[in-house]
């Protein structure tokens, strides 16, 4: 059973004071420290450490561990028929075959004169509780359905809640979306359309939110909870002193350890648990070994330096051969900063094999795993795999391929497959000739670099033979081994020679991410021209590798930047979609690149840039054919369009700045939508500004007579559907725009001149349009202040009685929309209709 992501509340020997915030405030375990403590994060938002049996002291009661996947498959709560009960189990003892889950437990179903006996885990033998009609009740306090919240320690989610500082409110405590946990996620609304869910103690302990008001939990009977202590199975290590248990796993003294967090939470967690040294920062992602253990902490060594870590911030990195069966982690953002801290990548496809079995296939030279899942291969930084002896590997089906960048093991996925087939294979049987093949291409995979070349030299009629569609340079390249390719090259091997699916050795190298030996190939003169099955090049490779300089050799050596794969995607297209600069600008140096070449989603480099959102692209290919701002793409959309209706500004400014886009311009054959309509559409106040400023035209009317403010106004209640249509077509998008940005985006329109009189094709205004009584008020009022003179100055009237300004901030919404008189009539804020706490007189 996991420690961490369980749900606690104080203990029979409680001594952190308030820092829980009072008897039945609950926390969640978020990391396991040396000498039986645990860190524990409060909803809160404070954290102290808490004894697990240190000293035979235990500060922790388990008010739920359903929160770290612990269930009794083999049981059906009487009460609410929940199959597979999760958490903890009670079973009757007057009723044998009576058993309840943790909520009906508490919310006394059955008899609560019975008595009860506790099972924690399913291999628990059981412990007798009093019956619940005799003992006290405690009522639990936290995040639940009703709190409201704010960002906490592990936010990720950009400004989902509208940004710092702001806060919404618990809406349910909701399961895990893998089915393998449960009550460790919450949905949050943030604002009448900004709803969201949230980890609470999902994927190892993870916090996103704190709370800024506690609401009222489950009850819980005290005395029936068990004490948080160590599993069970790790008691007996708890006297070694060479031993540490740290985020369940056992260290020991020998160990070879990773930090695995960013270099800005190794500052923070060292502050908060230990103590910090800059040295630290240089520690991320390297591999080191652990010397001994100092008050609970790990002295671990990192070449000629050693430090005292906190053991929450150390993974044990795991030996691995070819051929042993693995689990990578579950844990996202740990495997991402894993990967990208040894200079490898995470792929957005890489998520569906988090948490999945497979089989290591290869040990490249820089001790990279190379796992294979049935048909699909990755490359994990070792610290990514868990042993996992004995288990049914995954064959992961794969999802489709609208990922944030191009797949280059997938690109050559058969390639890697081919070669994971290869290794471990027993040199048993056959001829000797073959057995003799199958020797050099294990010491080759593996970079035995002198057997290897022993091998070659004593047999040079195998340097272009074949072995499951590979040659030996195809491998060697892959594998690093810079002289054995010298040595197959010296000994005659053929240079052009590919494997059974059209990869060179030069396509192999990029791919194994061997620079230096792809620029031998280059020099020795392959031929760089080679189209793969998939009518990718060597170029494309490079590309996607963000190998700037290998494009540009491969380019001088006149390769053909201009082929487009089975998708219609060039190599441009593919660094672009990446976001690559080196690459991008490698080919825009090219005299021959041709950017306006259209994938099959309708895109050429540009479109695609802007999209992306990619502004040194935008610039780049700006300065090779500015002719391009005026190509669209089959819907009608050009570049402008798409960056305004992403709000993406930067792309938006190069392309009316640099290329000179016309501002105004409308898309053909839709509803002649301009991008200042796109832009009022979506409610993006930032792109509106840049359009007006621009020149934009406040007043121009779309295919049915509607200008930007009659969009603004709108929002989406359905007036544009034509336009709402091509949205979605395009990007999948609708409408988003908040009502302070309608707003907002109004009042920034009549300054500009924008007609509230106008009409359109079916005689509406624009205020007649808006459905929203709110807006309809505000904005009417704005349009009196405006044909005032008072434009530049326009305030927010009242929202409430719309006869005077709006100078009261609203607490803890913080909408500025209400009068000083009309602030003491309301309870709830009329924007979001959040409880308001406190009432703040606004300066200007």
């Amino acid at each position: 059973m996991s420690l961490v992501g369980q749900r606690v509340v104080r203990g029979p020997h409680w001594s952190g004071g308030d820092v829980d915030g009072g008897e039945g405030h609950v926390g969640t375990v978020v990391s396991v420290g040396g000498f039986d403590t645990v860190e524990v994060l409060w909803d809160n938002g404070k954290h102290n450490s808490c004894r697990i049996g240190k000293d035979g002291k235990y500060d922790l009661r388990v008010l739920d561990n359903g929160t770290t996947g612990v269930r009794h498959t083999q049981f059906i709560c009487n009460a609410c028929s929940e199959r597979g009960i999760f958490g903890m189990r009670w079973t009757c003892n007057d009723c044998k075959d009576c058993h309840l889950c943790p909520v009906c437990y508490v919310t006394d179903e059955h008899d609560i004169h019975h008595e009860f006996t506790r099972y924690v885990t399913p291999d628990d033998l059981g412990t007798l509780v009093p019956k619940r009609g005799t003992s006290v009740k405690h009522q639990s306090m936290g995040i639940f359905p009703g709190a409201i919240v704010k960002r906490g320690r592990d936010w990720k989610w950009g400004d989902q809640d509208g940004g710092d500082g702001k806060t919404g409110k618990v809406l349910s405590i909701e399961n895990n979306d893998t089915g393998n946990s449960t009550r460790n996620r919450i949905r949050v609304k943030w604002s009448p359309d900004s709803v969201n869910v949230y980890r609470l103690g999902a994927e190892g302990g993870k916090i996103d939110l704190q709370f800024v008001e506690e609401s009222r939990g489950v009850f819980y009977y005290r005395d029936h909870l068990p004490v948080c202590e160590k599993p069970k199975e790790n008691a007996s290590s708890k006297d070694e002193d060479s031993v540490l248990v740290t985020n369940t796993e056992v260290l020991k003294e020998g160990d070879r350890v990773c930090i695995m967090v960013s270099s800005e939470k190794i500052e923070e967690l060292q502050k908060q648990n230990s103590s910090f040294a800059t040295g630290m920062l240089g520690c991320a992602g390297k591999i080191g070994e652990v010397k001994g253990f100092v008050n609970g902490d790990a002295l671990v060594e990192f070449g000629d330096f050693k430090f005292r870590f906190f053991p929450g911030l150390l993974k044990k990195v795991y030996s691995f051969n070819v051929g042993d069966i693995v689990r990578i982690l579950s844990d996202e953002d740990k495997v991402r900063i894993l990967q990208e801290s040894r200079g490898g990548c995470y792929y957005n496809n890489m998520k569906q094999y988090l948490g999945k079995v497979g089989q290591i296939t290869k040990i490249d030279s820089d001790g990279d795993a190379v796992v294979k899942f049935g048909r699909k291969v990755w490359v994990y930084n070792p610290a990514c795999c868990i042993p996992a002896p004995g288990e049914v590997i995954d064959e992961q089906e794969e999802e489709s391929d609208d990922s944030d960048t191009f797949d280059m093991p997938d690109l050559n996925n058969t390639l890697l497959k081919l070669m994971g087939g290869l290794f471990g294979q027993p040199l048993l049987g056959g001829s000797g000739s073959m057995l003799g093949i199958l020797a050099l291409y294990k010491v080759i995979s593996e970079n035995k670099t002198s057997e290897a070349i022993s091998l070659i030299r004593s047999n040079p009629q195998w340097v272009n033979g074949n072995f499951k569609g590979i040659t030996p340079l195809v491998l060697a390249s892959h594998q690093g081994g810079t002289a054995i390719v010298e040595e197959l090259l010296k000994q005659g091997a053929d240079i052009n020679k590919t494997d059974e699916n059209g990869n060179t050795a030069l396509v192999a190298a990029i791919v194994g991410k061997e620079r230096s030996i792809a620029k031998l190939l280059i020099s020795r003169g392959i031929n760089v021209k080679v189209i793969l099955k998939d009518k990718r090049t060597a170029l494309f490779c490079a590309a996607v590798e963000d190998y700037g300089d290998i494009v540009t050799l491969i380019m001088q050596k006149g390769a053909d930047a201009n082929i487009q794969d089975n998708d219609g995607v060039t190599a441009l297209h593919a660094a672009v979609h990446n976001g690559n600069d080196d690459a991008i600008r490698a080919l825009c140096d090219c005299q021959n690149v041709d950017a306006g070449l259209v994938d099959k989603k309708g895109f050429n480099a540009l479109h695609l840039a802007a999209f992306r959102d990619r502004p040194l692209a935008v610039e780049k290919i700006l300065d090779k054919n500015k002719a391009l701002v005026e190509v669209r793409k089959e819907d009608g959309f050009r570049a402008l369009h798409i960056a305004a209706v992403n709000n993406h500004v930067n792309c938006a400014r190069i392309l009316i700045q640099k290329g000179r886009a016309d501002v105004n311009c409308k898309s053909e054959d839709m509803v002649l939508l301009t991008p200042l309509h796109l832009a009022c559409l979506r409610g993006y106040v930032e792109t509106v500004e840049l359009l007006v400023e621009r020149g934009a035209d406040v007043n121009i009317p779309d295919i049915n007579g509607n200008t930007p403010l009659h969009v603004t106004l709108c929002g989406h209640d359905g007036v544009l559907d034509r336009g709402q249509e091509l949205l979605g077509a395009l990007l999948g998008l609708g409408s988003s725009s908040k009502t302070e940005n309608r707003i907002k985006i109004a009042g920034l329109l009549m300054q500009n001149g924008a007609s509230l009189e106008q009409r359109n094709k079916n005689g509406q205004t624009p205020i007649e349009i808006c459905r929203d009584p709110v807006v309809k008020a505000v904005v009417s009022k704005q349009s009196t202040q405006v044909n005032q003179g008072l434009g530049t100055q326009l305030r927010l009237p009242c929202t409430r009685c719309f006869s005077k300004a709006a100078d009261i901030t609203l607490k803890p919404c913080d909408h500025t929309c209400v009068c000083d008189q009309c602030a003491l009539q309301i309870k709830n804020c009329p924007l979001c209709n959040r409880t308001i706490d406190r009432r703040l007189r606004h300066r200007s």
